[in-house]
This record gives structure tokens, sequence and C-alpha cells, in this order.
């Protein structure tokens, strides 16, 4: 995922040898990978670059791996589970020159990342970034690298935590999308595809509030986070996701708060 001209922009993974030599390049040359035709032109086309790939390959290159295995049963649930995947992942591991013995164990490091608590933040738009730093830290402490994050890419998504778990190698999962509230089906989706939310509110308004007691009616765990102490702007009447209409424009609260907005990505797409 890149950001291009202010937007947040797709990438399409055509296999795991597209995701690995990719990484080893730093973003601005990583289409020239992207948009080769086979595993083999990819793998040519990054040793040909091989003079810009990134200086610390040697020590992420397992996190990197176990995120774009993570991704790629994320884009293709039903091959969740099978031997003869899991099997076909390792091999293309091996293209890359990862010996079986080590792409074993970081397919199954992988498997259980996915298997681990899946956690989403909400409301974080409106929160001070050290707020949401807390609880990521919190969250880290607690669970290391086994939980993995689901986005909402609704109305009032926010990208904070996204880009953090991007940034760690991290799994994530997609849900919803652009326009979308946390109301009716797209809700019951939402909750059907987390374990935890964290939600940032103010402790004074409770924006959230119906928010938070209509997911713990669907069975998730919901921690109420505060949004800090913001006393140098006036951030009231925003709407909280399902909430009621903000009165504060946009431009508003990306002024107060620095925050951006982008549009949906879609990792491995099919």
């Amino acid at each position: 995922m890149v950001m291009k001209d202010g937007q947040r922009m797709r990438q399409h993974y055509a296999s795991l040898v597209h995701w690995v030599e990719a990484a080893k390049l730093e973003p601005s040359r990583q289409d020239e990978i992207l948009l080769t035709p086979s595993a083999q032109s990819a793998m040519r086309r990054s040793r040909a670059n091989k003079d810009h790939w990134r200086d610390d390959w040697g020590m992420v290159r397992s996190s990197v791996v176990e995120q774009g295995i993570c991704f790629y049963y994320l884009a293709n649930e039903p091959m969740f589970g099978h031997k003869e995947v899991a099997q076909y992942i390792v091999e293309q591991l091996e293209m890359c020159h990862f010996s079986k013995m080590v792409a074993a164990p970081l397919h199954q490091s992988a498997m259980s990342m996915l298997a681990a608590p899946r956690i989403a933040f909400l409301g974080h738009a409106n929160a001070l970034d050290a707020e949401v730093s807390k609880r990521l830290r919190h969250v880290q402490r607690r669970y290391g690298k086994k939980w993995h994050l689901v986005h909402w890419l609704g109305r009032h998504s926010a990208w904070t935590a996204h880009d953090w778990a991007l940034a760690e190698r991290m799994p994530i999962t997609y849900v919803g999308s652009p326009g979308k509230r946390l109301i009716g089906e797209d809700l019951g989706l939402f909750a059907q595809s987390v374990d935890h939310v964290i939600v940032f509110d103010d402790k004074d308004k409770k924006t959230h509030d119906q928010l938070c007691n209509d997911l713990r009616q669907r069975g998730v765990i919901v921690v109420v986070a505060s949004i800090g102490n913001f006393t140098d702007q006036q951030l009231g009447g925003q709407e909280g996701e399902g909430g009621a209409e903000s009165t504060t424009s946009a431009a508003d609260v990306e002024s107060a708060k620095g925050k951006k907005q982008a549009l949906q990505p879609d990792l491995f797409g099919r």
C-alpha cells in the first residue's frame, strides 16, 4: 500500500514472490516488481535492482514474509488450513531463496498470528496521537505480535493504528467500505470480524455509548479509552461511528488534529 498524490492507493500482489521481492526495494521502485507478469520475472527484476535493496533487508525479511503470508490468507480465506496451500507457500518462499527449514516455521508463525485476537480501534480520528500510541503500546505489550488489526474502512475511519500496524508488519483485516456507517448489517459484519474493540471517546459527551452497547450485545469485548485533553481546540459536535451528525467541518478536524483520511486499500487483489 502506498500514498500517491495525497491519496491511499491500492497495491495488488500477484503472488507471494511478488510481495517478497517488492518489499526488498524502496517504495518508489516497488511498482517495477508488482507489474511483472510472473514470479520468475519479479525475481529477475529484483536482482536487476539489487543496488536499491533496503539496507536492513536481512533484519526485517522474516517479519515481511510473515505479514505477506497473512495477507495472502486474508485475501483467500477458503485456502486457509489446506496442506497443499501451505506447501505452495513454502515453495514460493524457496523461490525467494528461503530454505524449507526456514520457510516452514515462517508459515507456521503466520498461521499463529491469524489465529490470535482480532483487535479494532474506533474513534481515534478524534483522539490525541499520544493517547492512540499509549493504547497501541499496551496491546503490543500484552500480545506481542500475536494479534492482528481489524481496520474499519467506512465513515470516520482513521489511519493512525492502521499505519502503525503496517509499519510493524502486522496482519490487517479490512472491513466495510468508504461511506458506510456502523449500523445494521455493516455493524453485524464488523462485530463478526473482531474479538476486542478499543473505542476512543470523550468521557463527558460519551458520543459512542450506543455503539459500545451495540457491540457488547453482539459479544464483542469493548474497552473505552480517553481521547485526551484538548485544551487549545474546541472539537465538540463531531459525529461518531453510528452517532449524530457533525457540526464541525472535516477541515476543522484535520486542522486541529492533523489526521489524514484516505481511500480503501486492497492487498493481494484477485
